[in-house]
């Protein structure tokens, strides 16, 4: 059920674009080597400190769950999960940062130079989909979908039996496009609403 949510998503987002060319547009880029402005972003999103807090948060979430059982709790269990958070942030960012540069698609996000609330949750919505390319255009974001369900997949290969099959591995990737969909709209208003908290 997730993957068809996400294929819905992205079907939708690619028709509000208003690009109705005949060529597959969002399917063809422009290859490139690692432009300097992704490879800034990949160090960022894969070693900054939001990188580790958020691993941590996803280790904690799944303690609490008792996700996998068999790491059970604990310190150790902390642990394993801790890096098992990680060690899929790194494959994810790294996986993107590849495919993305080979076809030109620029990692950052853009926020949107429209107004009111739903333009923009609009646009935040599309950006998980769709990505800006070096030459200006617009693709599909296949660096995101790659790195989304590969890391996804990659996981299957330290997680243990009971969360290891195509099944789970499917929904990290589906958990992870998500998430990302969330941080996006969360990017497109935290100027406005970190001028609110923050004005003197």
């Amino acid at each position: 059920m997730p993957i068809v949510l996400v294929v819905l998503l992205g079907y939708f987002a690619l028709a509000a674009s208003g690009q109705n060319s005949a060529a597959p547009s969002y399917l063809i880029a422009t290859p490139s080597s690692v432009p300097d402005s992704n490879l800034q972003y990949y160090i960022k999103q894969t070693f900054g400190p939001a990188a580790y807090v958020g691993s941590a948060v996803t280790a904690g979430w799944n303690q609490w769950r008792n996700s996998p059982p068999e790491w059970e709790q604990g310190g150790d269990g902390f642990e394993r999960r801790l890096a098992s958070a990680y060690a899929r942030r790194v494959a994810r960012n790294s996986i993107d940062l590849g495919v993305a540069s080979l076809r030109g698609e620029v990692l950052a996000y853009d926020h949107c130079e429209c107004s009111g609330f739903w333009p923009r949750t609009e646009h935040a919505v599309k950006r998980t989909f769709v990505r800006r390319t070096e030459n200006g255009g617009q693709t599909f974001a296949v660096g995101r979908f790659a790195g989304a369900y590969g890391s996804g997949f990659l996981a299957n290969t330290w997680y243990p039996d009971s969360r290891n099959d195509f099944r789970h591995g499917l929904a990290r990737g589906s958990t992870t496009l998500g998430i990302e969909l969330g941080r996006n709209v969360f990017r497109e208003f935290w100027p406005d609403i970190k001028h609110k908290l923050f004005r003197r």
